[in-house]
């Protein structure tokens, strides 16, 4: 069987040496291949073809007279180096950052490298930063005491990219997300909707509560009734697949459903496809029966849906910008004590899944 390059041995091992390339210094010298073959436990073969393919693309050379290779003098050196630390689980939203932050970096000549953790409780977040100026990360309010207090003595910038623990003091760039349960719910009673229940897909995270404050608000500003029956809750544990979860738990919950509803708000987009096919198999069409709207965070997946979902959505790259422009201010400015929080304010975006209601 051929085995394709992406998943050779040497291709491996150059996009690993790739990424610490980006934290070294033009002309700096690299591990002897002895080195490299007992720390990644290759072979001389495959560091030999690692650099070569290193060498072809321009990062290493070999300096006259020497025998080891060296960082290209040509590659430019960084402006600053960030490290990205984020969740191991699979998500497109946590994907979709990673990509837009990594392709700004690459823009601004930012170094940029990625810190992955498999349970909040093994983040050592000192060990993460340790090669550079400044993090990003994906943050969890389920933070131990140790980890609060680890962040607070941080000497480097670091920008939280969603929840923050409250007791944490640092920057953030998150999303004003009373207002998308606002304008969501807005849009539904603008098209004559009143019976609109909220469903939850995703683990309990104060995100949520705060959509949901957004949506009860709206209905009461209207006159309409927010009660508990038209909270579907359809939540799944931490590490579960959402969208399996919760579309099994929507099935459940329509099955005992007594309250007639038109319009549906999903707090995530993860509910929005698991209620399209729950729908769907019971025959109930959306938009004809029940108008669907949700807030697609950082996925662009929601146009794609049958039918293209109306959605609430921010600007990812300007998301991202916020946040590498907070990094710069912090390392330019090292008087900048106070901690920058941004609220990035979400738009409507309709599409096929929502309709005036008839009648």
């Amino acid at each position: 069987m051929t085995i394709t390059t992406p998943h050779t041995k040497h291709y491996k091992l150059s996009e690993t040496l790739r990424e610490a390339i980006r934290f070294m210094a033009p002309g700096e010298l690299l591990p002897t291949v002895e080195e490299l073959k007992k720390k990644y436990r290759v072979s001389q073969t495959t560091v030999t073809q690692a650099m070569e393919r290193l060498r072809a693309q321009g990062l290493v050379e070999r300096p006259f007279g020497r025998r080891r290779l060296a960082v290209s003098r040509v590659e430019s050196h960084p402006l600053f180096r960030v490290t990205l630390i984020r969740p191991l689980w699979s998500s497109p939203d946590y994907d979709t950052i990673t990509n837009v932050i990594y392709s700004l970096g690459q823009e601004m000549n930012v170094g940029f490298s990625l810190h992955i953790y498999r349970n909040i409780d093994d983040l050592n977040v000192e060990a993460a930063l340790r090669n550079s100026d400044a993090g990003m990360i994906i943050g969890d309010r389920l933070m131990s005491r140790e980890q609060i207090n680890a962040f607070n003595r941080l000497r480097k910038p670091m920008v939280f990219l969603r929840d923050k623990p409250d007791a944490v003091k640092a920057h953030s760039v998150s999303v004003n997300d009373v207002i998308v349960g606002q304008k969501a719910t807005r849009h539904l009673i603008d098209l004559g909707h009143r019976r609109i229940v909220a469903m939850l897909s995703e683990p309990p995270n104060p995100m949520y509560s705060l959509r949901l404050d957004g949506w009860a608000s709206t209905l009461q500003r209207a006159g309409i009734r927010a009660g508990d029956d038209l909270i579907a809750d359809c939540s799944v544990r931490h590490g579960k697949d959402s969208i399996q979860g919760s579309y099994e738990r929507f099935n459940a919950w329509l099955d005992t459903n007594r309250v007639p509803f038109t319009g549906l708000f999903c707090l995530t987009w993860t509910g929005a496809l698991a209620s399209l096919r729950a729908l769907r198999e019971r025959k109930i069409s959306v938009p004809g029966k029940v108008s669907v709207i949700t807030y697609d965070s950082e996925s662009a997946i929601s146009q794609y849906m049958n039918p293209p979902l109306t959605t609430v959505s921010i600007n990812v790259a300007q998301y991202a910008n916020d946040a590498m422009r907070i990094v710069q201010r912090a390392l330019n400015d090292k008087s900048l004590q106070e901690p920058q929080r941004l609220l990035l304010k979400p738009e409507l975006f309709v599409r096929e899944s929502t309709r005036a209601l008839e009648g």
